[in-house]
């Protein structure tokens, strides 16, 4: 995918790591979706990646240590999912 290498290209971005793929029952929408779910306290993003019924959590692992450059990355992450 596309977006995954324009997030990977981020100085501040040491490395993305695919977590698990789930099945949902019902399908949530159609096309790809990929969105931002959560920042831990430690900075590292989790994203979910969804198309019909299968999800995918993917994590990225951020250079800095903390939250608060979590969250600034998360928020330009945000601009570059968008477009």
């Amino acid at each position: 995918m596309i977006l995954l290498l324009r997030i990977a290209l981020n100085p501040n971005v040491k490395k993305i790591v695919r977590g698990m793929i789930l099945a949902k029952k019902e399908p949530l929408g159609k096309g790809m979706r990929l969105k931002i779910a959560d920042v831990d306290k430690n900075g590292n993003i989790k994203l979910i990646l969804s198309e019909g019924s299968l999800i995918q959590e993917i994590y990225i692992v951020i250079k800095a240590s903390n939250y608060k450059s979590g969250l600034s990355l998360a928020n330009e992450l945000a601009l570059i999912i968008e477009k």
